[in-house]
């Protein structure tokens, strides 16, 4: 079951898309792995693809990943970008959605398991902005020099908030780059799918390291469509005000402090979303390998 997300004060502008894996629970092949306390794995099937450990004083992640590589979605090609028309920017962004969700749910490598999803519009703003240049590490998106598979996510008051690559980024003058970079001024290059990691404060690249650096190197900000799980008792972001209105009023009809009640809530609503809900993570089998 999918639900396109909109706001109807706003000429039906398109916020998102929520969607539902059926089936019963089941691991993923792209899951994290708790390894002990403040540790865990990244793994796609039984291959390690970054470690992440939880600073103890709870300031950030140190990375290091592996030489291993990472495969989610069937590559996009330039035709098929072009066949996607984007004359009204919400339907072509709502089309790519769609497309992605259509990938996660037949991907044998993806990290959708059974249960209730989100993906929509992510901002930069507020997040760190990518470079420009070649890269050979797995240097998050920051404009700072790294050496080396290592590197530490820093955390401040709000979080680090950032968009973390799984692979290094390739040069701007390369050839797949070039392809895309022309399809940045038409606006018909596609949207980066990322993966949010609430124990990272930060989003995982899925598919589209090379559109992002076409984007960059072009002068435009990405665009970005992040998933994450769904908390269905939450009030999401993107949640029309006057249906969250509604709904608080209905639970709190025999309420005196209803008003009270619903305008916390609603103001609660509209600058915490508590639709998204904590990435889930599973035991690694042998943790001290």
């Amino acid at each position: 079951m999918r639900q396109n997300l909109e706001l109807f004060k706003k000429g039906h502008t398109w916020r998102g898309l929520r969607f539902t894996v059926p089936g019963q629970p089941s691991k993923p092949p792209l899951r994290p792995e708790a390894v002990k306390p403040l540790e865990f794995r990244l793994m796609q099937n039984t291959t390690p693809i970054f470690t992440a450990r939880i600073d103890r004083g709870w300031y950030g992640a140190g990375l290091e990943r592996t030489s291993a590589a990472l495969t989610s979605l069937e590559p996009i090609t330039a035709a098929t970008a072009r066949s996607i028309d984007n004359a009204d920017a919400g339907d072509w962004l709502q089309r790519w959605a769609h497309r992605f969700v259509d990938g996660l749910e037949s991907s044998t490598t993806g990290p959708v398991f059974p249960g209730e999803w989100l993906l929509r519009p992510m901002q930069l703003e507020g997040r760190s902005a990518a470079p420009t240049r070649p890269l050979t590490s797995m240097d998050p998106v920051a404009a700072h020099e790294v050496a080396g598979y290592e590197d530490d996510v820093d955390w401040g008051i709000g979080g680090h908030n950032t968009v973390l690559p799984l692979r290094p980024l390739s040069d701007p003058e390369s050839g797949r780059v070039k392809a895309w970079r022309k399809l940045v001024a038409s606006g018909l290059l596609p949207p980066v799918l990322t993966w949010n990691i609430t124990a990272l404060c930060s989003s995982l690249i899925l598919d589209g390291h090379d559109r992002m650096v076409a984007a960059l190197a072009e002068g435009r900000s990405p665009v970005f469509l992040d998933l994450s799980e769904r908390n269905p008792d939450g009030y999401g972001a993107a949640e029309d005000e006057e249906a969250r209105f509604e709904k608080v009023k209905a639970a709190h009809s025999d309420n005196p402090n209803a008003i009270q009640v619903m305008a916390v809530a609603v103001a609660r609503a509209h600058v915490i979303d508590t639709e998204r809900t904590r990435t889930s993570a599973w035991v690694a089998p042998n943790p001290n390998e």
